[in-house]
């Protein structure tokens, strides 16, 4: 560029003012936003790419009167492609909220790359936890193996957390509060609540119902005793004159708890 031309920043400003416009009146003439013709006048750009800057001058130039030969001092402008109308409708650079509307010709759309990335990839990775966090809500819950001892307990994968103080109370004291077993075993189960169970003697059920606040009921087996409880932790069992420990917490279902002369095993 010849160093004797004057910086196109100047010419601009200096068209503007020799007609006597103010940057508000170019501004409703444009539509470009008088933050960027300020920039434009000032030499500054706003940290728009160079082909935005080239667009907004050519507009700004055209509006001022300025022709295009004169402005192919400046920098080369690429020939004019075929007359488009692009409406803007993008926040404005002060953020603000005000609209930066409606401008005609080959006008490029500005746009904020690192920020549209930014969410199409935050996008991917929040759809692909969704859909991982799904799959694993679908997938069938194993059962986790018995253990073997006077008192084993079988637990589902998903409780298998809240089950575990239980499950150790009941494993360490199991020597200690199994009774021994003679010829009968003599099982009475209380309840602090109202209750729903089913209870089976040597395979045959003698008892399905709701088993009443306060209230206790015993039965004898000679080898085994099943039992189903609809809310375990309001449950006691005495087996042979001795409380057992609690077998579950309240609110859990325990579909199958054997009883023999051997121990407990729970099955939730």
């Amino acid at each position: 560029m010849n160093p004797t031309i004057k910086p196109i920043s100047v010419v601009l400003k200096e068209a503007r003012q020799n007609k006597g416009i103010t940057l508000e009146e170019a501004y409703k003439a444009t539509k470009i936003h008088t933050k960027i013709l300020h920039a434009l006048e000032e030499g500054t750009t706003l940290g728009l790419s160079h082909v935005y800057v080239k667009s907004y001058i050519r507009i700004y130039a055209n509006y001022l009167g300025i022709s295009r030969h004169e402005l192919e001092r400046y920098f080369h402008i690429p020939p004019i492609i075929k007359e488009k109308r692009v409406k803007l409708d993008v926040s404005s650079i002060d953020g603000r909220g005000e609209k930066i509307q409606g401008l005609e010709g080959p006008v490029i759309l500005p746009n904020y790359p690192v920020a549209v990335n930014f969410l199409k990839k935050a996008a991917i990775i929040l759809g692909v936890l969704l859909i991982i966090v799904i799959i694993f809500r679908i997938l069938p819950k194993k059962e986790a193996t018995s253990i073997k001892g006077p008192v084993s307990i079988t637990t589902s994968s998903a409780s298998l957390n809240k089950d575990t103080k239980v499950k150790q109370a009941v494993t360490q004291t199991a020597q200690e509060t199994f009774p021994k077993i003679g010829d009968k075993m003599r099982l009475t189960i209380f309840t602090e609540e109202d209750c729903w169970m089913r209870i089976k003697i040597d395979g045959k059920i003698v008892f399905t119902n709701i088993l009443k606040k306060g209230t206790s009921e015993t039965w004898q087996a000679n080898d085994k005793i099943n039992l189903w409880l609809a809310n375990a932790g309001i449950v006691k069992l005495e087996l042979n004159g001795k409380i057992l420990q609690p077998i579950g917490r309240r609110g859990q279902i325990l579909k199958d708890v054997v009883i023999t002369r051997e121990g407990i095993s729970i099955s939730k």
